[in-house]
This record gives C-alpha cells, sequence and structure tokens, in this order.
C-alpha cells in the first residue's frame, strides 16, 4: 500500500527513527536517490528499553543490520553512540519537550521543502501538536497510516490534502503553496514489521 502512494513522488528528504521497525517501514517506499537521515529525536517516546522494541542500537549494529543491500544514501551522523538512552535526571514530560524542540530546530533548518518522516504515533502525535493545541484533534498515527502536514516558518502545524500532494508539488516545485507555509511534512507510522528479536 505504501509503495503505491503518489504522495511520496516529490520528496526530497526522509528523516527515519533509527529503530529497525522504521527503517523497514521506510524501505518499503522510498526511491533510491533521496537522502534519509537518521534522527533520535524520532525514537518511541515511553519507557526505553521496558520492551524490546523500544530499545535501540548502536550505529554501527544498525549499519551493519542493513548491510550492502540498501541502494540508498543513509546519513547517521546524529546518532551518538548511545543515541537511544534517555537524558540521566529528565522526566518523561521534560524529555519529550526537549527532544520534539530539537527536532523541529533541525527540521527548520533544513533547506528542503518536501520532507517525509517516518516514525511512531505516539512520537509523529506530540512533534506536530501545536501549544495549546488538544491532542484528541490530532489522533495518534495507526500502522503505516500516512497523513499529509503543512509546517510554517514559526513552526506551526496544520493538516495537509494527501490527495493534492502530486499537483501541488508540482506546481510549487520551487515557491511555497501559500504565503505562510514554508514546506510540507509527510509522516508514515511504522508497521511494526519483523521479528522481536531484530526490532
Amino acid at each position: 500500500k505504501l509503495a503505491g502512494l503518489d504522495c511520496f513522488e516529490g520528496v526530497q528528504l526522509y528523516a527515519c527513527s533509527p529503530l529497525r521497525r522504521a527503517i523497514q517501514t521506510m524501505m518499503r517506499f522510498k526511491d533510491r536517490t533521496t537522502p534519509v537521515f537518521l534522527h533520535p529525536c524520532l525514537q518511541e517516546f515511553g519507557p526505553l528499553g521496558a520492551v524490546p522494541c523500544d530499545k535501540g542500537s548502536p550505529v554501527e549494529d544498525v549499519l551493519e543490520w542493513l548491510g550492502d543491500d540498501v541502494s540508498c544514501k543513509i546519513d547517521s551522523t546524529l546518532l551518538v553512540r548511545k543515541w537511544w538512552k534517555v537524558t540521566a535526571g529528565c522526566s518523561f514530560k521534560d524529555e519529550a519537550k526537549s527532544r520534539a524542540s530539537a527536532f523541529m530546530s533541525w527540521l527548520l533548518s533544513r533547506p528542503e521543502r518536501v520532507v517525509c518522516l517516518v516514525g511512531h504515533g505516539r512520537t509523529l502525535q506530540r512533534l506536530t501538536t501545536n501549544k495549546n493545541q488538544d491532542k484528541s484533534s490530532n489522533p495518534r498515527l495507526s500502522n503505516c497510516e500516512v497523513r499529509v502536514f503543512n509546517l510554517n516558518e514559526k513552526g506551526i502545524w496544520s493538516v495537509g490534502d494527501i490527495s493534492s500532494m502530486k499537483a501541488t508539488d508540482k506546481k510549487n516545485k520551487n515557491s511555497t503553496t501559500t504565503t505562510t507555509t514554508t514546506g510540507k511534512c509527510i509522516m508514515t507510522d511504522d508497521s511494526s514489521l519483523g521479528d522481536l528479536s531484530t526490532w
């Protein structure tokens, strides 16, 4: 289903959670030329390490697991040695806020206008819920669900139209779609693929 969606045409950058199930999902639909960043701020929220699927692996293990069959360029320079570790003495709420802020700073600094984020339902929900916005108006993504968001220069999210992505990208290749929109983000949740032992 993901591989056949028109909305992935025109994506200029992929930012993906370094957890293996998210990478597996991304590899199902991305092309061979668009660059990929593994971003630690997109990892799952929750008691990290409490369940196998939320515990990360050292970057060298992840790259070895990807192997030589990966034909696209994957940038792992944002991953420190123990990228999955929660900041010592930091509460869950503070950690979530800190990671969202760090990711938004990185995203807004990027020159690409159409970016695909591949992560986890809870993480993407927290990231795209604006300040003072009720989370119930921005429900968590289901497995392999795809949503399109517009992001303005102030870091404010608004829901985009997935059905018009292909035409809009071609028409506005070198300009913003409105006076307030600086880019589009396509979000997809991981599909929880693979064996538990390899997550």
